[in-house]
């Protein structure tokens, strides 16, 4: 199945449902419109002379027009190449040209930017401006009034590539990261599956969609005939009265957004009777600040773990999430749960070899979601995919009931006087201090240990905590070359757009 029928079949099932809606423009479309739509869209594409797998780009915030963009790709056999649109034009220049990119979708609030960078974006021949027109540019409505509402006569199959997405770089280089229809469409049905999505839920977008976290619930509440309802970006004012006012029955956030919802002021106050489903994934979860979710929004949460080169790869299920349970059971509030549906997930040492539990090794998983490579990259591409497993990166380690445990990122592991050190286990501990707020521990150069533990801190308002109160802390909670030999109190921490703390970055100031 192509990922263009989900809108086809959902017109012959329901053409006046409410499809999408998107609060920023005020605009709220059935399934008929949104692909009749789409169709123009498409049709427009193949005019301008776009041909099947040739890449279509678009820089904005979140709208209803990249899920119209989206869908317009997948039906015309094009490439889709989501930009992050916190980025500076010489970053921008880079993707765009990196993707060879011949046309770009512009929203209003990037003119200025785009203009800066055309000399330098050869590939692009097409622009598409949302909120302006003249003879030089296409203006995104006037394309879809001016062509067919038809399907586009082009063959698309199962494993076409149709999107592009760019990891966020948090170790290195964005990588153009290959997905398929196929691959898609396991992705979002391994979903309706794990988590009993049906027609009559809702759908809030919270995270930008140049990331993959997005695209997988857009497409599984599409596929059982559901809503999807979007907001321009992040905001917990914006979400909570959205919450309210669509009725939103599932959300997929990162951690640092649920963190947000739980510091806004007068949370009591609003209606959010409607959610039935909390996802949260990007970054794990701190345990303290997971216990007060649920302590918050009651037994509606699940954790998902992947990453863009396999979307979701784990979860730890609603029934996992208990506040009040044995102590195995509390310390899988830690875990990122078991494989998921259709996904075989394993951690393995070195040599490849299932590690018993307490061991630490990398995850490794294959599925019919798994990126078909990266864009460009054969050597990167050969050094991630072995043998059809996906090697994450990511360490981790096993409980006997094989639930699995993220300890760090292999590159954010500390090394020092021959120990290895989990960022993650230190901060654990760290958040246990009423005042802590947020914490990232890095590895800074030391002339003696090789790498010294350092903690980044940002205080909870109006709190107050000391270096040697941190440090002791840890001292108490781990073995003594475990704790911070330094602590650093910040207002703000480097990050993704998607919420992940740039550690990498951190590490770099610190070297300086």
């Amino acid at each position: 199945m192509l990922l263009g029928d989900l809108l086809v079949r959902n017109v012959r099932k329901n053409p006046h449902k409410t499809a999408l809606v998107c609060m920023e423009a005020h605009v709220r479309y059935s399934f008929k419109e949104l692909d009749e739509r789409v169709n123009r869209l498409a049709n427009a594409f193949l005019h301008m002379g776009m041909r099947k797998g040739d890449r279509t780009a678009i820089l904005g915030y979140n709208c209803h027009r990249h899920i119209e963009v989206f869908f317009a790709a997948a039906k015309s056999g094009m490439i889709l190449v989501p930009l992050n649109f916190r980025l500076v034009g010489k970053e921008l220049s880079f993707l765009l040209n990196d993707s060879e990119a011949c046309t770009l979708i512009v929203g209003g609030d990037f003119l200025e930017t785009v203009n800066s960078i055309r000399s330098e974006i050869k590939s692009v021949k097409n622009l598409v401006f949302v909120e302006e027109e003249n003879s030089q540019t296409e203006n995104y409505e006037g394309l879809i009034s001016d062509h067919s509402p038809f399907e586009p006569e082009v063959e698309v199959e199962e494993d076409d590539t149709v999107t592009l997405v760019y990891t966020s770089g948090t170790t290195g280089v964005p990588k153009g990261v290959l997905m398929t229809h196929r691959n898609w469409f396991a992705a979002a049905t391994n979903m309706v599956i794990a988590l009993g999505i049906n027609g009559s839920d809702i759908t809030l977008h919270v995270k930008p969609f140049f990331h993959v976290g997005p695209i997988w619930p857009m497409l599984s509440h599409f596929y059982v005939g559901g809503t999807n309802v979007v907001i321009k970006g992040f905001d917990p004012k914006a979400v909570l009265e959205t919450i309210e006012k669509e009725r939103v029955t599932n959300i997929n956030a990162a951690p640092v957004m649920i963190l947000s919802m739980l510091d806004y002021p007068n949370l009591e106050r609003h209606d959010l009777k409607s959610l039935r489903l909390l996802i949260y994934g990007a970054s794990p979860m701190p345990v303290e600040i997971l216990k007060r979710a649920l302590s918050v929004f009651g037994n509606i949460m699940t954790q998902n773990y992947g990453s863009t080169e396999g979307i979701v790869l784990t979860r730890l299920d609603q029934k996992d999430h208990i506040l009040d349970g044995s102590d195995s059971e509390m310390r899988r509030l830690a875990s990122c749960g078991k494989e998921g549906i259709n996904v075989d997930v394993r951690v393995v040492d070195e040599g490849g070899n299932g590690i018993f539990p307490g061991g630490t090794g990398e995850i490794i998983a294959r599925g019919d979601q798994i990126t078909r490579g990266y864009w460009k990259r054969p050597d990167e591409t050969e050094k991630t995919l072995k043998d059809g497993w996906l090697y994450t990166g990511d360490l981790a380690t096993l409980d006997r009931e094989g639930y699995i445990y993220i300890v760090d990122r292999r590159k954010d592991m500390i090394i020092s006087g021959g120990e290895n050190i989990y960022p993650r286990e230190v901060e654990e501990v760290i958040y246990t201090h009423p005042a802590v707020s947020e914490v990232a521990v890095i590895g800074v150069p030391d002339k003696k240990w090789g790498e010294a533990v350092k903690a980044v801190i940002i205080l909870k308002q109006g709190k107050h905590v000391t270096e040697k109160e941190i440090i002791e802390l840890c001292k108490r909670n781990l073995a003594s070359y475990k704790k911070p030999r330094t602590v650093q109190f910040v207002k703000n921490l480097p990050r993704t757009p998607t919420g992940k703390i740039l550690k990498r970055e951190l590490r770099e100031q610190n070297k300086k």
